[in-house]
């Protein structure tokens, strides 16, 4: 009777902890292989986050991604980014307007967007909207280089016109003074005013005077301050 109670005893004794409290084989692996794509995805820069719809990956911090949706929401005819794609591409007019350009080239990517989005193997329907764009615009050859040009190239027409019109007043002023007889007997008066002032002076006897004098006359009072030239 004493005997088996203490072979009972220790034969649960021999028992070890440690392999008692140690995991089947088999269920440590999901453990591992979720800890390992984690750690890739971290590894490329991308958010692990689940607050993102349909499990869209993003690279971009929260801010440069509100940014990029805010700069995008402008161009209402192209808000999706295929379309903002074809749209770089064609250069059209009806949808790139020269003023929304400096905020379109600011959503481009950097360097270093754009390293993570080169590494980035999936496809891009797989990505969040602003680096779905952002992705799209590194497929378009000299993105950057050809907003810029494009924009130079529509306010290069705008200002050619404006200098065009000002250039035409100019020469219908120079018309208009040569044809007008009672300006060259003011102007004539007002030189020789001039020279009766600066009489017996180095600025005395003169055979012409800037334009700028003109706009120093009413400064210009008689000898009783009661009258100007």
């Amino acid at each position: 009777k004493n005997s088996r109670p203490s072979n009972h005893l220790s034969a649960r004794s021999s028992t070890s902890p440690d392999t008692a409290a140690s995991p089947a084989g088999p269920t440590s692996t999901p453990v591992s292989s979720r800890r390992s794509s984690c750690l890739a995805r971290l590894s490329q820069g991308a958010s692990t986050s689940s607050d993102l719809p349909g499990g869209l990956v993003t690279f971009l911090t929260t801010k440069r991604a509100q940014h990029i949706g805010i700069s995008l929401s402008v161009f209402r005819s192209a808000r999706e980014p295929l379309q903002m794609h074809r749209a770089v591409l064609a250069l059209d007019r009806q949808i790139l307007n020269p003023e929304d350009l400096s905020a379109l080239i600011s959503c481009l990517p950097n360097a270093d967007e754009e390293a993570k989005l080169r590494a980035f193997t999936g496809a891009p329907e797989q990505l969040a909207r602003p680096d779905e764009f952002q992705w799209r615009m590194l497929q378009v050859p000299r993105a950057r280089t050809r907003l810029r040009s494009f924009g130079i190239s529509e306010q290069l027409g705008a200002s050619a016109r404006t200098l065009q019109r000002q250039l035409e007043y100019l020469s219908i002023g120079c018309e208009a003074m040569l044809a007008s007889d009672k300006l060259h007997q003011v102007l004539a008066l007002v030189l020789a005013l001039g020279n009766a002032m600066n009489e017996r002076s180095a600025r005395g006897d003169a055979h012409g005077f800037g334009l700028e004098v003109l706009s120093s006359l009413m400064s210009v009072k008689s000898a009783v301050h009661d009258t100007t030239l």
